[in-house]
């Protein structure tokens, strides 16, 4: 799974040598927006950031572009701005082909899982930002430059602040595949104005959290962060459960691979609460199962679209509206409901939790095998 510009242009390098010798410039979708946008090139901080900079300056390091072998394209990096730094302004051109006011400033920008954590209003020390959504992100503020395996340390929105981030893509697309696969009926009866899905959907989960559950499920239908070619499955799984009991397990899955990164965050950063957003979120069963897991409060976003939001802050720093993308001016409105760990249920889901992590570990071996029986690898 290439998620890094680094893996994306590696690949370039080796299966298009030709592309790769024509490129003239590196940046990311956003920064493709801003070039049609203003005729400008360039990055901000905290995309750059991804791949190429020096963790302890900050800035673009072409020992970084050697170790994955990319020297070649390092004077092509886009040069990087402040996320609410004005890099150029609506052309004549743009305003004709979208409507735009011709001359409207236009704002650098940032990383899309930094503006989600801004948006939610995280990306602040002490608490770490959760977003279950096609991956599964978790991310603390730090001043220090720590590093570690379990964990990315990319640039922080402002100067001398970093974003620890442990990600992997195993979150709520694990939710949505169940729910395509196993509520198909439902589902397409909700689409016709039906029941809606996830209110029936939640329905089923209440009751399966009111009973004993042997089922545990790795939610790596899309990914892991296990070495190797981890998949997904159920275990403990007999004729007499429900597809309410999978469904509790398939969230249960998703929130212990949450904690899975939080507790190595946990062994290099403080923090003593939690921000959580994402669609499944929504769900109050699951907002409590996250707090009762990760024993911490879990606090909730009102706002819907929360990377949008993040990127308006840094919009609206830009202009002047505000003293920085983090003197948020919705104050205290921005918080939700609270959720607080049960300590009974802490305990209890502690225990679960060391099933599935012992599951993991014995099913490393047995995992490259299961994917040799593919024909060609993954399908």
């Amino acid at each position: 799974h290439a998620s890094a510009p680094s893996a994306l242009l590696a690949h370039i390098r080796q299966h298009e040598p030709e592309r790769y010798r024509a490129i003239g410039h590196v940046f990311t979708c956003k920064d493709w927006l801003r070039f049609c946008l203003t005729d400008t090139i360039g990055t901000d901080r905290t995309e750059a950031s991804t791949s190429f900079t020096d963790v302890k300056t900050q800035e673009y390091s072409r020992p970084a572009a050697e170790l994955f072998g990319l020297s070649g394209i390092f004077d092509a990096l886009a040069p990087m701005a402040g996320s609410a730094e004005i890099v150029g302004h609506v052309t004549a051109q743009a305003a004709a082909a979208t409507g735009l006011v011709e001359g409207t400033p236009v704002a650098c920008g940032l990383h899309d899982v930094t503006a989600s954590a801004l948006g939610a209003g995280g990306h602040r020390h002490g608490v770490v930002d959760i977003v279950a959504g096609t991956y599964s992100i978790n991310e603390v503020v730090t001043d220090t430059p720590r590093v570690d395996a379990r964990w990315f340390c990319r640039n922080g929105i402002a100067p001398g602040q970093w974003n620890a981030m442990s990600i992997s893509p195993a979150s709520a697309a694990n939710y949505d595949w169940f729910l395509d696969t196993v509520f198909t009926a439902e589902l397409e009866a909700s689409h016709a104005g039906g029941r809606p899905i996830h209110t029936l959907a939640a329905a089923e989960l209440d009751a399966a959290l009111a009973r004993p559950s042997g089922i545990l499920f790795h939610p790596y239908l899309f990914g892991s962060p296990q070495a190797g070619p981890a998949s997904a499955g159920f275990f403990g799984l007999h004729g007499w459960h429900t597809r309410g009991d999978m469904l509790r397990a398939v969230l249960e899955g998703i929130a212990f691979n949450h904690r899975y990164h939080i507790d190595a965050l946990a062994d290099g950063f403080r923090f003593e609460a939690a921000r959580l957003t994402g669609g499944i979120s929504r769900n109050p069963a699951f907002a409590q199962l996250f707090a009762d897991i990760i024993d911490r409060p879990v606090t909730l976003s009102t706002t819907e679209e929360t990377a949008a939001f993040g990127a308006a802050l840094c919009a609206g720093a830009a202009v002047g509206l505000y003293d920085s993308p983090m003197a948020d001016p919705r104050g205290a409105a921005i918080d939700g409901p609270t959720y607080r760990p049960d300590a009974a249920r802490h305990a209890a889901l502690s225990a679960r939790y060391a099933v599935y992590r012992n599951l993991a570990d014995a099913m490393a071996p047995l995992w490259p095998q299961l994917e040799s029986l593919s024909e060609g690898g993954r399908q």
